[in-house]
């Protein structure tokens, strides 16, 4: 039996070359494979695969693309030849939409999150959920009874770069100040700007000595890789704090 295929414009390239597809699309978004047995194996080398899936045809839906990957929902019919009807097409087609509903509830609730949570210049955590984060630390070091540290950072003499460069450059200097301090401290350090040119990082499962050497390499970072600017070179150092947060002291 011959492939009877239909399309969606912008289905995926891999998911055409795994089916053999050719045609033009009869459907926007609807997909439908019949007798993907008689699939040439020299063009679908994945039919072994869907042989021993006993996979015999297939009604599929291309949901959304995202990053390059195309999301695909189908319908298999494993035996015999395919019986689909208006039925199975208006049932798979329901899902979906109700799938990318989901989806798109998720992203935007991940979005608002996101806006709610992080500092918008810097993209680091906003004060607010720094404080969250450090009052939940600390109920851990409590609980575990092991330390961490904490690290109040200030950038040196901040209002002078805004007086002399102008308050776009500033603006630089911080960003460029957060993707510096995340190039250097850990994953799991959480680096917050807690207001204007001030921050503050949290190391959890971290002694003293090792907070100092941490603290440390932040800073000669940030002394050895200045600020670029529209030419210019803006030359940044900070003073940091370091503390430690031990189960006695947490409340």
């Amino acid at each position: 039996a011959k492939i009877r295929d239909w399309l969606a414009p912008g289905t995926s390239p891999a998911l055409v070359s795994l089916l053999g597809a050719r045609g033009e699309p009869e459907e926007a978004g609807l997909i439908h494979f019949s007798r993907t047995k008689s699939l040439p194996e020299a063009t679908c080398p994945e039919k072994a695969l869907l042989t021993q899936l006993g996979i015999d045809s297939l009604l599929g839906f291309t949901l959304k693309r995202d990053r390059g990957v195309t999301f695909f929902l189908g319908f298999t019919f494993r035996k015999g030849r395919p019986r689909w009807n208006e039925a199975n097409e208006t049932l798979l087609r329901t899902i979906a939409e109700m799938i990318v509903r989901v989806v798109e509830n998720k992203e935007m609730g991940d979005s608002l999150a996101r806006l709610a949570t992080t500092d918008s210049l810097t993209g680091l955590s906003n004060r607010r959920h720094f404080t969250e984060e450090l009052a939940r630390e600390m109920r851990r070091c409590q609980r575990k009874q092991e330390p961490s540290a904490l690290l109040i950072l200030d950038m040196d003499f901040f209002k002078k770069v805004n007086d002399a460069h102008g308050h776009a450059a500033g603006d630089a200097v911080l960003v460029h100040f957060a993707a510096c301090a995340r190039a250097t401290l850990r994953q799991i350090d959480l680096i917050g700007r807690l207001g204007g040119e001030e921050f503050g990082v949290i190391l959890p499962d971290t002694r003293g000595d090792n907070a100092l050497v941490a603290a440390e390499r932040l800073r000669k970072a940030l002394e050895t890789s200045p600020t670029h600017n529209e030419g210019r070179v803006i030359p940044i150092t900070v003073s940091i704090g370091v503390t430690l947060l031990r189960g006695q002291d947490a409340s």
